[in-house]
């Protein structure tokens, strides 16, 4: 997707080259949306421009329906336009039965050279835009169709823009979506995006649909750090792959690992961090536990990993004196419900099970790959062995949010 920026100013035109557009459109007169700029802005905004500068062509805001006059006087600013270098033309002409003007389309045609062709919003008030889309796709000028897809906004004709772009699929020419964005609704928009798409930049948005440029910011950024959206500096922001869901029954008595075989998903257990919790920890979980201090707290972090995604965090607190030789088996604490069952402890119960939310840490973040605004779902519990009824460990698990259907029942 082309980042195309509006410029109406020096200022504009400056900005948009700093702020990383792919291109320009140059144009006056916003509140009537959109008129031929003075020549002189386009010959200086061609001249210091290192990106592309399309220029719209439009001499009044009232109708798309052209006199011959105004088609003579559009023709004569085409050809001005061409002779400072433009990249292309922003027009487009309506016919008096309500589709696109063939015969001025072709004048236009005929004296913009090699420049490209944008047809604007003219496009909306088509009766058939469909057979408008057909109809341009006869003229290989014609490169790029700006619409909302109809009256309205972008996010109120949301079905005929994922029309239009199927119908464009493997064509010249490319649609590009304006029209009615608001913070409100950009993450509507994201959804409707395919992986991979990219967003038009800051600058664009805010023109486009005016709104400040730091309020399109802030909103982008948010999606960036709840995952949504990804950003490559000197490129744009993008759609990112969402990944598949995966089922987790939180009842029963099974392992995490047996529960992810029964779905046939790749599955790791790989341990971050095996030893003794710190002194703080040691205090916490000696009273959740309600050990004394003779009892020494030992800690095992393991890191899920279904399908080569880092998706959940899990944190085991141990007494020492139930599985004294801890320490020296940190290779076999990949799965503490396999270890305890090694050790004869095999009729657990989960119990005091606590859920809360919670944003991750910035080390959390590093383990698990995600952004500071995903949410973490985290279960507290404790895991007892029933034959001794004695409390092997207190837990602690987080969870990405996005990647996992909790199931619940009963956790105990």
């Amino acid at each position: 997707m082309i980042i195309e920026g509006i410029a109406t100013s020096m200022q504009d035109v400056h900005d948009l080259n700093r702020f990383g557009a792919d291109r320009i459109e140059l144009c006056s007169g916003m509140e009537q949306d959109g008129l031929t700029p003075e020549m002189a802005l386009v010959k200086e905004a061609i001249l210091v421009s290192n990106i592309p500068v399309n220029v719209m062509v439009r001499p009044q805001g009232i109708t798309f329906h052209y006199t011959d006059r105004e088609i003579m006087q559009m023709e004569d600013q085409i050809r001005e336009v061409a002779s400072y270098g433009a990249n292309g033309i922003v027009i487009g002409a309506l016919a008096e039965d309500g589709c696109i003007d063939t015969n001025a389309l072709e004048n236009f045609i005929s004296v913009c050279g090699e420049m490209d062709i944008t047809f604007h919003k003219a496009f909306d008030e088509l009766d058939n835009q469909v057979e408008g889309l057909k109809m341009l796709l006869k003229y290989p000028e014609a490169k790029t169709i700006l619409t909302s897809g109809g009256p309205g906004g972008v996010t109120d004709n949301l079905e005929q823009l994922e029309r239009l772009m199927k119908e464009a699929e493997d064509t010249h020419v490319t649609i590009m979506p304006g029209g009615g964005l608001s913070t409100e609704n950009i993450t509507e928009v994201v959804e409707r995006l395919k992986p991979g798409d990219t967003l038009p930049s800051e600058n664009v948005l805010a023109d486009e649909f005016g709104m400040k440029r730091i309020v399109v910011r802030n909103a982008l950024v948010q999606l960036e750090k709840m995952g949504l959206l990804d950003s490559r500096q000197g490129v744009g922001r993008f759609v990112k792959e969402k990944r598949p869901v995966i089922e987790l029954d939180m009842s029963g008595r099974r392992s995490f690992s047996d529960k992810m075989r029964e779905q046939g998903v790749d599955y790791e257990s790989r341990v971050i961090y095996a030893g003794y919790a710190t002194g703080n920890e040691q205090e916490k979980y000696r009273q959740a536990l309600t050990v004394g201090d003779d009892v020494s707290i030992f800690k095992v972090a393991r890191l899920r990993i279904v399908d080569h995604t880092p998706c959940a965090i899990h944190i085991s607190y141990v007494r020492e004196d139930m599985m004294p030789d801890v320490n020296e088996e940190t290779e076999q604490l990949a799965s503490m419900f396999n270890y305890y069952g090694k050790h004869g402890y095999t009729n657990l119960k989960s119990m005091n099970t606590h859920i809360h939310t919670a944003f991750p840490t910035l080390d959390e973040q590093r383990h698990l790959e995600c952004e500071e605004l995903v949410p973490l779902i985290v279960y507290e519990s404790q895991t007892m062995d029933q034959d001794k009824n004695r409390i092997l460990e207190q837990t602690r698990i987080l969870y990405r949010s996005d990647l996992f259907k909790h199931a619940l029942g009963s956790v105990n």
